[in-house]
């Protein structure tokens, strides 16, 4: 569970659905390819009490400066999601520097999917839909339910960097044209899956072998001599998964980072002998009780599941958010 936020005892609920609606926006400014820093901007017509917003295509390494650290808000990086709040303070209604992120990889196709920003007299304000060339806004409608930008560069993009090596990796979403061949081009030299396998034997060949096309519920290992990118708009995967009694190779279908315990519902999570990701693993040792170097689920990334009895199970997706913030 998340135990740095449980520490606060005030609930504020950031919900997908609420009934009231202010303006405001959450954007992109200025963007340094040297120095890997992007500024996040605010414009707001009340004071804030919460921020929470999603990026796409930037792999985010820190913050600083700017009005979450002037008014000391703290802030949490989970995965593509950025939660921040004030524990007793507030950030003044008006516009700035909301923060800048300090970043390790950047894509050409990056976004804020959504913005929401809960105030001090608990409305909710709607952010902007943005890339660096675009800004929409979606929420004229108070009952707010958002439909993730219509910029399609936006609304579903993958992005992974391949490194030198080998990667454990899976897909949130997939095109129309899932062939290996489509899905990696020329990036990495073999892709092996769980019982399957490709690899590339030059322009001539291309990709031989029994791995044909790529599916939304396996993981696969990326084995490549060079530094390569991985990048499409498709369509998002379907959330099921059938697992059979021992190892299965996964994916996690959202592009977002989870913990385990919140991610795998209750009802199968004592299935679940223990998860294998690139260079990490965490064992269940006791019902909900989980040990070991993983602790989030992370779209992009690919699993071994140890499954102590075959299972169908979907990924919980949190669509809500409770911080925990009393005083008392």
């Amino acid at each position: 569970m998340l135990n740095y936020i449980t520490m606060y005892k005030i609930v504020l609920y950031i919900l997908l659905n609420f009934a009231f609606s202010s303006s405001g926006s959450i954007l992109f400014g200025d963007i340094d390819n040297i120095n890997q820093t992007i500024d996040i901007l605010y414009d707001s017509s009340h004071d804030i009490l919460g921020i929470q917003f999603e990026v796409s295509g930037i792999e985010v390494n820190s913050f600083s400066g700017g009005a979450i650290e002037e008014y000391s808000f703290e802030i949490f990086n989970q995965g593509s999601t950025i939660l921040s709040f004030g524990a007793s303070d507030h950030i003044p209604l008006g516009f700035g520097l909301l923060t800048k992120i300090h970043y390790d990889s950047f894509s050409d196709n990056n976004c804020i999917v959504y913005a929401k920003m809960v105030t001090n007299n608990g409305q909710l304000i709607c952010g902007e839909c943005s890339d660096a060339n675009n800004q929409e806004s979606f929420c004229e409608d108070l009952e707010f339910t958002p439909n993730f930008c219509t910029v399609s560069e936006c609304l579903n993009n993958y992005y992974r960097l391949i490194l030198p090596g080998s990667n454990l990796i899976s897909f949130w979403e997939l095109p129309e044209n899932n062939s290996i061949s489509n899905i990696f081009s020329t990036c990495g030299s073999s892709i092996i899956g769980e019982a399957t396998a490709a690899s590339y034997q030059g322009e001539e060949l291309g990709w031989v072998g029994a791995l044909n096309e790529v599916e939304c519920n396996s993981g696969y290992w990326v084995i490549s001599e060079q530094e390569c990118e991985i990048s499409f708009t498709g369509i998002p995967c379907q959330n099921e998964y059938q697992l059979n009694e021992g190892f299965n190779l996964i994916s996690y279908p959202f592009n977002i980072q989870t913990p385990i315990t919140l991610t795998i519902p209750d009802n199968v999570e004592q299935s679940f002998v223990g998860l294998i990701g690139e260079a990490v693993a965490a064992t269940q040792i006791l019902p909900f009780d989980w040990v070991g170097n993983l602790y989030n689920l992370k779209g992009g990334n690919g699993y071994w599941a140890k499954i102590n009895e075959p299972i169908i199970f979907s990924f919980q997706y949190p669509d809500s958010i409770v911080i925990e913030l009393n005083n008392n």
